[in-house]
This record gives C-alpha cells, sequence and structure tokens, in this order.
C-alpha cells in the first residue's frame, strides 16, 4: 500500500488488481492492526470524523465486504486466551 496525497493505492499482485481508497478508506484500512474488529474501525472514524454510529457501522461493514472480495484483507478468527478460536 502507498499513500499519495492522502489516498491509498493498494496493488492486489495475485490478481492484477489496483484499488484505490479515498481518504475516509485510507484511514480505515490504517486502523485495520492487530485484533481490530469492524466495530472498533466504525467507532474511531466516528469519532475522527463526528458522523453517527449506524451510518458509519454500515458503511465500514460494505467497504470490508468489498476489500475481502478483492482479496486486499482477509478475516481472521481471533484466538481465545486459551489458544483456541
Amino acid at each position: 500500500m502507498r499513500v499519495v496525497e492522502g489516498e491509498a493505492v493498494v496493488l492486489v499482485q495475485d490478481r492484477a488488481v489496483i484499488v484505490g481508497l479515498d481518504p475516509v478508506g485510507t484511514r480505515a484500512i490504517g486502523l485495520m492492526t492487530g485484533d481490530v474488529t469492524p466495530r472498533g474501525i466504525a467507532g474511531a472514524l466516528r469519532r475522527q470524523l463526528a458522523a453517527g454510529a449506524a451510518d458509519v457501522e454500515g458503511d465500514v461493514l460494505r467497504f470490508l465486504t468489498e476489500l475481502v472480495s478483492l482479496g486486499v484483507v482477509e478475516v481472521v478468527e481471533a484466538l481465545t486466551g486459551d489458544g483456541t478460536g
């Protein structure tokens, strides 16, 4: 991923696809670290953008669904404290 003038450009090599993200998408993908959840991403964006919770959560879920379908991100199951899923 590269950020050019506040907008991310992501190359999905195995599909030969380039994905351009607007500034909000760039913020969202920047929040995808460790064990963050879609709700956590939405909460952070909601605070940054002063937007309504329902709007942001729905937008984040649609955005993540699109990124998963393009192969940009993948869903992983969080491990519990005992090392199981």
